[in-house]
This record gives C-alpha cells, sequence and structure tokens, in this order.
C-alpha cells in the first residue's frame, strides 16, 4: 500500500518538474519574439521617418531611441536569466540609418541558462535573424 502511494506520488510529480522548465523555455521564447519584433520596429520607423534608430543596453533594460526625442521609442526589461555578449558586435551598436539598413553587419550572442543564441545582423537591407 505504501509502496503504491509512494510510486504515485512519484508519477504526479514527474510532471511538475519538466512543467517548470518548459514554462521557462516559453518565456525565454517570448522575449525573443518580442525582442525580435522590436528590432523589426526600430527599422520600419527609421526608414518610415528618415532617421537614425538606435538600441541602448542598461542594466537589465534595453530602449529603442529616435536621434532627435528625448523621449525612447520602446523601453523594456530584459529578462534575468538572458544575457547579451559582444561577438563581432557589441548589442549597443544595433542601429539602423534612415534608410532602415543597419548600420554595422555582426553577431550578437543571447546566453540563456539551456542555451546559446546567435542574433545575426546582415549588411545591406537591415537583414537579420536571431539562430
Amino acid at each position: 500500500m505504501i509502496l503504491v502511494l509512494l510510486l504515485l506520488s512519484v508519477f504526479l510529480l514527474l510532471p511538475m518538474l519538466s512543467f517548470s522548465s518548459l514554462s521557462e523555455k516559453t518565456r525565454i521564447d517570448q522575449f525573443l519574439n518580442i525582442f525580435s519584433e522590436d528590432i523589426r520596429f526600430a527599422q520600419q520607423y527609421a526608414y518610415a521617418h528618415e532617421t537614425v534608430v538606435y538600441f541602448r543596453f542598461r542594466g537589465n533594460e534595453y530602449e529603442v531611441r529616435a536621434s532627435g526625442r528625448t523621449e525612447p521609442l520602446i523601453a523594456r526589461p530584459v529578462m534575468k536569466s538572458v544575457a547579451f555578449h559582444p561577438f563581432t558586435m557589441s548589442p549597443n551598436e544595433i542601429r539602423f540609418n534612415s534608410k532602415g539598413n543597419v548600420s554595422k553587419a555582426g553577431t550578437i550572442h543571447i546566453e540563456t541558462p539551456k542555451k546559446r543564441y546567435r542574433l545575426v545582423f546582415l549588411i545591406g537591407r537591415g537583414g537579420f535573424y536571431i539562430e
């Protein structure tokens, strides 16, 4: 009887453990999707308003700013479990010119507890991808 209860409790706890790791992965995926959309927004804003738009990382948040404006266009927190590391470019070098093109091609590493992503900016039309 005790053995049956022990086995039952173990089987009930196993899904709970995997649920917490799945929840963290979902939150990281959501953060990366929002970050990608913010990059697209910055690019489109630069092109539409013919102005320079850049990212600024400060502590545990990032801002999207347009030159000539005092207020940020976007200000968002960065998850504590996510860290941006320079590889061939610094995160503060993400900048779009007035034609919506990135000013410097390069790669930034995005470190999470279980996986390392690469944010790659391509020269030319301002293309980028996260892998």
